[in-house]
């Protein structure tokens, strides 16, 4: 079973670059944000895209092992197209509302404190929503080639 897994070039290809992507991101970050921030090893978004690298590996090396021709080529370029189309529209559009509204309720918690005197328990702040979920297109575009570059690589273990 193990072998038929680890010897699955177009799934190893995927796996590796949305490794490879994910552990990326914390020295991109660090030098970005001047921080050392391991959740970013962990997280969605930031540079680069380890959904795109995760899917253009894929769909790489499809078509390196059985051509553009295959059936299976063109279901996973529909698949990436729709998962890289999520990660820059509907995530990244998700990400600036959880942004607004993470401000909104800080201004809430600012105004209750200042109304306590009037009033006698105000709300409590709760857990901020995540606002880092979607890409830039610089981003997706950087994990589309980080797979095409991962797929290419590791075509030569298979």
């Amino acid at each position: 079973m193990f072998e038929q897994i680890f010897g699955n070039f177009p799934l190893m290809a995927a796996v590796v670059a949305l490794l490879v992507a994910q552990v990326m991101k914390l020295p991109i970050h660090a030098l970005t944000d001047g921080e050392v921030d391991i959740s970013r090893v962990f997280g969605s978004g930031g540079m680069p895209s380890s959904h795109s690298a995760f899917v253009v590996a894929l769909i790489s090396a499809l078509i390196i092992h059985y051509g553009w021709a295959h059936p299976l080529v063109a279901i996973a370029i529909v698949f990436g197209i729709i998962v890289m189309y999520d990660a820059f529209g509907v995530r990244r559009e998700s990400g600036k509302q959880a942004t607004v509204i993470n401000m909104l309720v800080d201004e809430m918690q600012f105004v209750s404190s200042r109304a306590s005197t009037f009033f006698s328990n105000g709300p409590k702040r709760g857990e901020s929503l995540k606002e880092l979920l979607g890409h830039e297109p610089i981003e997706i575009l950087a994990g589309a080639i980080l797979g095409v570059v991962v797929a290419i690589m590791l075509f030569r273990f298979y």
